[in-house]
């Protein structure tokens, strides 16, 4: 038991699922939304000073309400419902056909690259390759590289 007294009370759905929650303001500026058919507290917010009201306004002038909660303080706090996108079974499916050809993809260039590597490494190790693996990518590891650079005063220009 809470020493805690209920000083406002609404109920609004605030998770979009279609059921009103109740959402409940307490004389020590605690907010709670709960469940309405198990009571199970899904958010809780706190104000400085205790809750004066709650209540259901388009406080924000687009065409949905919200739940606004005042405190005895002037504190005000608007809170939004979540907004659920209810998607079609077709975009569902086509977004699951993209998600699938993208995986696919990197299949296909992930086993690309593991067999351009067994090739090096088999080259390293036996220094053959078999017909068909064309060109290495790897440079041997005592590969030198030599660089010269000149100036060019009549180009105005380096050349490497």
């Amino acid at each position: 038991k809470s020493k805690h007294k209920v000083s406002g009370i609404n109920a609004f759905d605030i998770n979009s699922d279609g059921v009103k929650e109740l959402i409940i303001g307490w004389s020590n500026g605690r907010i709670e939304v709960r469940s309405d058919l198990s009571g199970e507290v899904l958010f809780k917010d706190n104000l400085e000073a205790p809750v004066a009201g709650i209540l259901l306004s388009d406080f924000r002038l687009d065409g949905r309400e919200q739940v606004i909660v005042c405190s005895t303080g002037g504190e005000v706090r608007g809170y939004v419902p979540n907004v659920v996108v209810n998607k079609t079974d077709e975009a569902l499916a086509e977004e699951e056909e993209q998600t699938i050809a993208a995986l696919n993809q990197a299949k296909q260039e992930l086993q690309y690259e593991l067999k351009n590597y067994e090739d090096n490494m088999r080259h390293m190790r036996t220094g053959q390759m078999k017909q068909g693996e064309g060109q290495l990518m790897m440079l041997p590891t005592d590969t030198a590289i030599s660089c010269q650079w000149e100036v060019d005063e009549e180009n105005k220009c380096v050349n490497l």
